[in-house]
């Protein structure tokens, strides 16, 4: 008797672990998510594509992708930003963004044996431009 007793109230116990813990589930998904989160998101998308699109234009353009190796090299960020701006970004996109210039070339190099490549990461919004061999 004390056996199905024992029986009895374990699975009692367990069936209301797992009502609240259905209960819990449940609350976590009906909470609104934050603002920003909702909204940095299709943002970082947004600028990321820009990104890859001036990327391939200033790899495909010689003499803009020797600005933006001379503005790296001297961590220029205003250099970089006008770079950025005639090759598809607009003024609006980057003008509260942080820009990180990243040389992984040792600081020579011919320009045409270097690559460019422009990551948007976010929160806070960062544009790092790496170029390397």
């Amino acid at each position: 008797m004390k056996k199905v007793a024992g029986r009895i109230v374990a699975t009692v116990g367990l069936l209301a672990m797992m009502a609240v813990g259905g209960n819990f589930t449940q609350a976590q998904k009906t909470v609104k998510p934050s603002e920003p989160v909702a909204v940095a998101q299709p943002e970082t998308a947004q600028l990321q594509a820009t990104a890859n699109k001036a990327a391939a234009r200033i790899q495909a353009s010689a003499a803009e992708k020797t600005a933006l190796i001379n503005a790296v090299r001297a961590n220029n960020t205003d250099q970089m930003r006008s770079v950025l701006l005639r090759n598809g970004f607009t003024p609006r996109q980057i003008e509260a963004i942080k820009i990180t210039p990243k040389d992984t070339t040792g600081g020579h190099g011919a320009a045409e044996k270097i690559s460019v490549t422009i990551r948007i990461s976010c929160c806070p919004m960062n544009i790092t431009i790496t170029i390397s061999f």
